[in-house]
């Protein structure tokens, strides 16, 4: 009994050899399989083999899963769905990014030709008073001077350059219009017109048009010839509005101005003579007043000839009419760049507005497909099958990896990028032309 004692003692003295360490039994409860296969939860019901398959393959790894991957049966598991929600997104962006790029590019083709047209306007050169060809610049800078010596020799007591404010063109065309009356009444007269009988008689009808016609065409005649004659006589003005030139060019202007004025005599001779004859014709006995009244209308017409010849005189000199010339085309050359600039900011604006509606297509779709994904069957027996493992890493948002999404996504972020770079070009060029 003895050597038996001592022997169990020395086999109770060894140490016990070290025992790997397990890892505890994981199940699904039966009750949560029972109630999910009638639909009850937690898990899917066409999902229950599936979420077992993820558990025993989480026993079976040495370490858990880190954040932001999946396991190979969770790959398996979630493939199908990533699978039809990558298609679908591809299919969605094809069918609603593709004619937003169209419309992008489109957007950007015009704004592309308004900068060229802005190029070329800001660099075409302006013709000068004489018709020469100046650049914008020089044209600015002749603008200035004279417009500077103008408004000096205005304050040094010249009257040259005083030019009527309240000129325009309606005013104009009534003083133009006056004479009307007087050559109709002297064609009709000329021509013997019956205007009781002008429609009834064909005849008369066609001579009271001709006379008309030869009416209007006189008093246009008239007219224009004063206007252009005080037009030309401007330039020769001197700071008292008095006839500057010297020599054969006074003799010259002193004769055009007496032409004007027997132009004018005639025409107010005519206007006398006829309102004389038809009043003297139905008023025998008012010789004084048929007198008057045809000294009266000569006079009006001839001082509407006069009228339209000052108009032109007093209106300006050969400076002001160079610095209305300059004034005129600097003008019309900033209002092009004003269109153009407007233009462009209308086209940027909708260009923007447009990437920003592209960008948001992409954003939508890619987020209603991220949630088919994560909405699905799969995902929640992946989220299941950790929590029975008492893991609380949460299953990651899947990335869809396609040709097509990839490559529209490189067309939206080269035009955005684009887009940025030319407004920054357009800014540098603002700020580079106002130091300027």
């Amino acid at each position: 009994m003895t050597d038996v004692h001592n022997l169990e003692k020395q086999f109770g003295m060894w140490e016990e050899p070290a025992r790997l360490p397990t890892q505890p039994v994981v199940t699904i409860p039966t009750r949560d399989k029972i109630t999910s296969l009638f639909g009850l939860g937690p898990m899917p019901t066409t999902k229950i083999p599936a979420t077992q398959t993820v558990v025993d393959e989480a026993l079976r790894l040495e370490a858990p899963v880190d954040e932001g991957e999946l396991t190979l049966a969770e790959e398996n598991l979630r493939a199908k769905t990533v699978r039809r929600a990558q298609d679908a997104l591809a299919k969605k962006i094809k069918t609603q990014a593709l004619p937003q790029i169209k419309n992008v590019d489109s957007l950007f083709s015009q704004i592309k030709l308004i900068d060229h047209l802005l190029d070329e306007v800001t660099a075409q050169s302006v013709h000068g008073p004489n018709r020469e060809l100046m650049s914008p610049a020089e044209a600015d800078g002749t603008h200035n001077t004279l417009r500077d010596q103008v408004a000096r020799e205005i304050g040094e007591g010249s009257k040259e350059h005083l030019i009527d404010r309240h000129a325009s063109r309606k005013r104009d065309l009534v003083f133009l219009m006056m004479d009307l009356p007087v050559f109709a009444l002297a064609m009709s007269d000329l021509l013997n017109v019956d205007f009781r009988r002008m429609f009834t008689d064909l005849g008369m009808f066609i001579t009271g048009v001709t006379a008309l016609a030869f009416a209007v065409l006189g008093t246009v005649l008239f007219g224009v010839f004063m206007r252009r004659m005080g037009a030309r006589h401007r330039r020769f003005k001197d700071v008292m509005t008095g006839i500057g030139a010297s020599g054969g060019v006074r003799k010259r202007i002193v004769a055009e101005q007496v032409a004007a004025a027997v132009a004018t005599l005639f025409v107010a001779l005519v206007m006398g003579v006829r309102i004389f004859t038809e009043a003297r014709e139905s008023a025998n006995d008012s010789l004084l007043l048929v007198f008057v009244l045809s000294v009266g209308l000569s006079i009006l017409v001839a001082g509407g000839g006069y009228l339209n010849y000052m108009a032109e005189f007093e209106n300006g000199s050969e400076m002001t009419d160079r610095v209305r010339h300059l004034s005129n085309k600097l003008a019309e050359r900033e209002a092009s760049l004003q269109r153009l600039r407007k233009q462009r900011s209308m086209l940027v604006e909708k260009a923007r507005i447009a990437l920003a509606e592209l960008h948001r297509t992409l954003a939508d779709a890619e987020e209603e497909a991220v949630r088919k994904v994560i909405r699905s069957s799969a995902d929640k027996a992946i989220m299941m099958a950790r929590s029975y493992c008492g893991s609380r890493v949460p299953v990651p948002v899947p990335v869809f990896d396609n040709v097509t999404i990839g490559e529209i996504k490189e067309q939206v972020s080269k035009r955005t990028a684009d887009h940025v770079l030319s407004e920054r070009q357009v800014l540098l060029n603002n700020d580079g032309s106002k130091e300027a």
